[in-house]
């Protein structure tokens, strides 16, 4: 769910999409057809992937973590009950895109084009994924997860790591989020968010796991 992000004039660009409008009529189209439905959450006004993780800019007035983990759970909710008006329930939503870095980081420079290119981290409150700041990246994963099982239980939940290639790094991110009781909870099994990290990077930690069992 993006548009564009920038400090600069966007004339002359595509129109922003990916908003609420463009999901909801997406959504009843996919459902209709009898598909499943995974909605992803990018809690950005461009797309998120590693380099960038921008604060929307609505949301860059915040000045603390707990008034951030509710926008991402108010806005969260909000969508999904515009889905559910509709008949369009996704059957997962995925918290945030591309978070081995962790989310809600950056804010756009002057230099940023209409895709946020070249951010700059925010002074605010921000979901970095780092040793000291893994509590605030909880705190919004979990507001994001909460969100959805409260519009309805049933809708899986995931959490995305793109394929880095670095096994330490996704036992690091996977260990981490333990840590700060993300993914075990007393909720039953099959209401734990689930990981997507990727083939390549699931093949690499397979192999990574069979050397360490070897040693």
């Amino acid at each position: 769910d993006y548009g564009y992000a920038s400090n600069n004039n966007c004339t002359g660009k595509n129109q922003a999409y990916n908003g609420r409008e463009d999901t909801v009529r997406a959504a009843q189209l996919i459902k209709s057809a009898g598909m499943c439905l995974l909605l992803d959450f990018h809690y950005s006004d461009t797309w998120a992937d590693p380099g960038k993780q921008l604060v929307p800019e609505a949301w860059r007035d915040v000045d603390n973590i707990e008034m951030l983990a509710e926008k991402v759970h108010n806005y969260t909710a909000d969508v999904l009950e515009s889905l559910r008006q509709v008949d369009a329930l996704p059957d997962i939503v995925q918290i945030g895109n591309e978070t081995t870095p962790g989310m809600l980081r950056d804010i756009p420079s002057d230099s940023s084009d209409c895709y946020g290119n070249n951010a700059t981290r925010s002074t605010g409150p921000t979901g970095e994924a780092s040793n000291a700041n893994w509590p605030n990246l909880a705190r919004l994963l979990k507001a994001g997860i909460n969100a959805v099982r409260l519009v309805d239980p049933s809708i899986k939940t995931m959490l995305h790591l793109e394929s880095t290639g670095r096994p330490n790094d996704v036992i690091w991110w996977v260990q981490s989020a333990l840590n700060n009781v993300l993914l075990y909870t007393s909720d039953a099994a099959d209401e734990q968010p689930c990981i997507d990290l990727g083939v390549r990077t699931i093949h690499k930690q397979n192999k990574y796991n069979n050397q360490s069992r070897d040693t």
